[in-house]
């Protein structure tokens, strides 16, 4: 079985929703969106880390350090999400995480990942293997 990394764009802080807490850090239930987003990637076996794209000045996400076992690594994200995403693969390749390495790619305030679904994208994108 293949391991995945999971990269998290994560550097939003509100500005659209007109908050002045980060989306990603509004509660549903006990949890933040973030956390419900990083509970679901990290419970999956194939999923061997999470890297993290925060703001620069974000005081909570670095907080996360684990989850399941699995690392919770941060960098700092960009302007816009594909900043993020390309500071996180950046961050990646820095830890010497090979550059062969599947990666997923999921926001953090999108908190109704389902397992199911997550293992569904995974075994198509990695069907040929």
């Amino acid at each position: 079985m293949r391991s995945v990394w999971a990269v998290v764009p994560a550097a939003g802080i509100g500005t659209r929703l007109g908050s002045k807490t980060p989306k990603q850090y509004l509660k549903i239930g006990d949890k933040t969106l973030l956390e419900h987003s990083l509970s679901v990637l990290c419970a999956h076996p194939q999923i061997a880390g999470v890297m993290l794209a925060l703001d620069a000045d974000d005081a909570h996400g670095s907080k996360l350090r684990e989850m399941n076992e699995k690392p919770i690594c941060v960098c700092t994200g960009g302007a816009t999400r594909a900043e993020s995403v390309a500071n996180a693969l950046e961050m990646l390749t820095q830890m010497g995480v090979a550059s062969d390495t599947f990666v997923a790619v999921h926001d953090a305030a999108r908190p109704c990942l389902q397992l199911k679904d997550l293992n569904a994208v995974l075994n198509a994108a990695l069907c040929d293997e």
